[in-house]
Parts: structure tokens; sequence; C-alpha cells
């Protein structure tokens, strides 16, 4: 998976440094083609926090299997 870098000013290629690749599985659009949804196979954290992903901060949950 390749990203744009604000900060570096750079495309850069997640996991060419880390080792912790990202490898797509599926791309979807929404109804109005302006979102992309992709699902990656993560090796590794994702995070620099070293968490697998970057979403682990609940804002709200009320789903009631946890």
């Amino acid at each position: 998976m390749h990203y744009w870098s604000r900060s570096r000013n750079e495309l850069w290629h997640k996991g060419a440094t880390s080792g912790h690749f990202q490898h797509v599985k599926s791309i979807k659009t929404d109804c109005d083609q302006d979102t992309l949804l992709i699902a990656v196979e993560q090796e590794g954290a994702a995070c620099h926090t070293g968490a697998h992903s970057c979403f682990f901060t609940d804002i709200y949950d009320d789903r009631q299997d946890r």
C-alpha cells in the first residue's frame, strides 16, 4: 500500500522501512465514487504507536458483544 505523506511531501510505501507491509485484499467505492474503502492484510503494526490499527480509541460504542 502506498500513501502520500504531507509531512514529508512524498509518496511512501507502507512497510518499506519498518517491514510492516499492507497487502491489498479489496478496494470498494461509495455510491458517489468519491471515497475508497481499502481492506488490507496487515503484517505487524500499522500504527506508529505499535498498535495493529490506528483506530483503537472509541468515541462511541453501543455494541453489546464486547
